[in-house]
């Protein structure tokens, strides 16, 4: 789940609105990072290693990060990084060598802004960012088209589907009823080549009561979306004693439903401080003020990938170092897989698995250089 501010997007009161409303997400769904919570089954372990490391002390063209927001992996293996504080889009090799950028800072066409998600299509490289969705080629890093009706948040956070320009795309718009903005939220599936969406997945409203600044959240944890390499979408969702993963057919059939009871996990009093003090911290640096007061942890997917052996990586929660469900195409819960140590001493992990390889980025505000972490199963 990403976590990050809006820089010098857009100006007016609708605009900030939209603005604390996402950051309130994003710090709401921070509340369940202490549950890595499984299930007593008897289940094998499969543990994870870190092999490789992309980061750097000191930032040149090449290496070292301020905000990584994404990062996506390639059908070759190659991996693709998002960094919007310096606002460059970088691809690496499978063992962390750098390869070549794309674009840069501006207002054009293939300029950015402030890239927030990226998605691979054969060889179409997607970036979403608050002028528009930017294509490249893959290979060459040429610039191909820049469709401004895609802007963010229209495509918050992507996952290509397939080689002809389908990807999966949770979507934010912002209504009013009288005085109350609505957030109405979506996970649907496009294709570049089509005016409307394809097929809508999820759907989810919120309020925000600007009279007091009080964040209310109707569905408790915005949910995560993956596919695998035959273009299946899964979406995982949240309830107070239930964690589910649905997963879909390229048309929206429903094809596997995977529901998983989960006890909620009460915070503690420190637990709850060091939440509030995330918060304040993160809406003090955007110049914001609203109360917030840190729920109890809900069982909730933080990551969710499908694997090369087309196993579904489950994450509950977001402790270091992580831990995954893994179950089979037929929902069976087969295994657990941990990292065997954390590569980074930050704080938080978020860890990408894909048929095409496993891969993490730490996000720390106390951390001042993020890095990526490659990993493979230990044999």
């Amino acid at each position: 789940m990403s976590i990050r501010e809006w820089r010098n997007c857009r100006a007016g009161v609708a605009d900030a609105y939209l603005l604390l409303i996402l950051t309130s997400i994003a710090i709401i769904a921070c509340g369940c990072r202490k549950q890595d919570r499984f299930s007593d089954a008897a289940v094998d372990t499969t543990y994870v290693q870190a092999v490789h490391t992309i980061t750097s002390i000191q930032i040149d063209d090449n290496y070292g990060f301020a905000e990584i927001v994404d990062l996506c992996f390639c059908p070759d293996s190659t991996i693709i990084t998002v960094d919007s504080k310096l606002v460059c889009i970088r691809r690496y090799s499978a063992s962390g060598e750098y390869l070549q950028s794309y674009g840069s800072i501006g207002q054009g066409p293939g300029e950015f802004i402030e890239p927030h998600s990226a998605a691979v299509c054969g060889r179409i490289l997607l970036v979403s960012d608050v002028n528009g969705l930017n294509g490249f080629d893959v290979e060459s890093g040429a610039w191909l088209f820049l469709k401004d009706e895609y802007t963010r948040p229209m495509l918050l956070k992507m996952v290509g589907i397939d080689s002809t320009g389908t990807i999966a795309a949770l979507t934010s718009n912002v209504v009013f009823s009288g005085q109350t903005p609505c957030r109405i939220a979506e996970y649907r599936t496009f294709n570049l080549n089509e005016n409307q969406p394809v097929v809508v997945f999820w759907r989810d409203s919120s309020v925000v009561d600007f009279a007091d600044s009080e964040y209310l959240r109707i569905c408790m944890e915005q949910p995560i979306v993956a596919s695998d390499i035959d273009g299946n979408i899964y979406v995982s969702e949240s309830t107070e004693s239930m964690v589910r993963i649905t997963k879909y057919s390229p048309s929206g059939e429903i094809l596997l439903c995977i529901e998983d009871k989960c006890e909620p996990v009460s915070l503690s009093a420190d637990e709850k401080q060091e939440e509030y003090d995330y918060y304040s911290w993160y809406t003090e640096r955007m110049g914001l003020r609203a109360t917030y007061t840190p729920p109890d942890a809900w069982p909730a997917v933080t990551s969710l990938g499908i694997d090369s052996n087309s196993r579904i990586w489950a994450r509950i929660g977001g402790s270091n170092p992580p831990a995954f469900r893994l179950y089979s195409q037929q929902g069976i819960l087969t295994g657990i897989a941990c990292l065997e140590d954390s590569p980074t001493r930050a704080r938080y992990l978020d860890v990408r698995v894909t048929p095409w390889g496993i891969a993490g980025f730490s996000y720390d505000p106390e951390q001042d250089y993020p890095q990526v972490s490659i990993f493979r199963i230990r044999e």
